[in-house]
């Protein structure tokens, strides 16, 4: 008979016997030991396996709030912190956007609550042209806005909108209301920002 510690666990050999294996008062055979740890390993995949399935575990996003009026005084509390809502405006409008790429420590949160038109429409990643009016921008900058206004449209709940002076056109409760609502997105995934670098170099 040999007997084995290793972490706390002994290892037993007897003589025409299978190897057993005893640990905090149980004794088990080693076939016994090694069904157990692949059924821990399968459940852990499981859990932590493919993000559809993550998907289907989590179940839809709860109905957007009703479209209300924002201040700038209040648009800039939504950044993230502590796990709260990411949003920002393009044109007035605001969005519901994803925290995976403009939360707190993600690539483009510097975008998070601020109006970033003119950021979109120059290309540029930064702060010193969001809150602004963008009347004054120029007609390629002006389609390259509106075609991000667009994505963000479709794939993005709108929350409401801005009601500062600088917002010309003013919106609307009633035109956002004639906005149809995109489907539900997926967190981290297909975010129009994604192409935001890959224009800029272009």
């Amino acid at each position: 008979k040999a007997t084995v510690s290793v972490l706390n666990w002994t290892f037993v050999s007897a003589s025409g016997s299978r190897p057993m294996v005893s640990a905090l008062g149980f004794e088990v055979d080693a076939e016994t030991l090694l069904l157990i740890v692949s059924l821990l390993v399968a459940a852990a995949v499981y859990l932590l396996g493919p993000g559809e399935r993550k998907k289907k575990m989590i179940g839809p996003p709860p109905p957007p709030p009703e479209k209300k009026a924002f201040t700038m005084a209040e648009l800039v509390g939504y950044k993230g912190r502590w796990g709260g809502d990411v949003l920002l405006a393009c044109k007035g409008i605001v969005y519901h956007v994803d925290p995976t790429h403009y939360g707190p420590g993600a690539g483009y949160s510097v975008f998070a609550g601020k109006d970033v038109s003119r950021h979109l429409g120059k290309m540029k990643v930064g702060d010193e042209e969001a809150n602004r009016e963008w009347g004054s921008l120029n007609e390629q900058e002006t389609t390259i806005m509106n075609d991000w206004e667009a994505k963000f449209q479709k794939k993005y709940d709108i929350w409401g909108w801005l009601e500062e002076d600088w917002v010309q056109p003013k919106v609307t409760k009633e035109a956002l209301e004639a906005i149809p609502c995109p489907a539900s997105p997926v967190p981290g995934e297909d975010d129009p920002i994604a192409e935001f670098a890959s224009k800029k170099e272009q």
